[in-house]
């Protein structure tokens, strides 16, 4: 399966770029990012790709190696060892009921770079 990466990009960034992320560490507690998670979740949701930015998600944590980087943030870069327990955090709350794919077992998926008329002709949106 093909993902836009930059739509994911976006999303995330929502978290990454978020007050929160310029005023706290890492390593604080992750409960401080509910609010920007819920407002990713919220944009998916709206947008009608909720289910494409949990299958991205699922798939980073389950195959994180070499694949994390492109959506770690561009003002403040998430370490890979912070950013996926973040990511694990984000999944429980928006999608609690949803069991994350063991490491290697998620759909495969690959992540392009595309336009938004590529993405939106390659998934019939047009």
């Amino acid at each position: 399966m093909k993902i836009n990466s930059r739509l994911i990009e976006r999303y995330l960034s929502i978290v990454t770029e978020s007050r929160v992320s310029m005023m706290e560490s890492p390593a604080c507690d992750l409960a401080a990012y509910d609010g920007p998670i819920d407002a990713m979740g919220e944009a998916a949701r709206a947008d009608g790709n909720e289910e494409l930015l949990r299958v991205a998600i699922d798939a980073l944590l389950a195959r994180p190696v070499g694949r994390l980087s492109q959506f770690t943030g561009e003002t403040y870069r998430w370490p890979n060892e912070e950013f996926v327990p973040l990511l694990t955090h984000a999944h429980e709350r928006l999608w609690p009921d949803e069991p994350l794919s063991l490491p290697g077992d998620a759909p495969e998926v690959e992540f392009v770079a595309m336009t938004s008329a590529e993405w939106a002709a390659s998934t019939g949106r047009v």
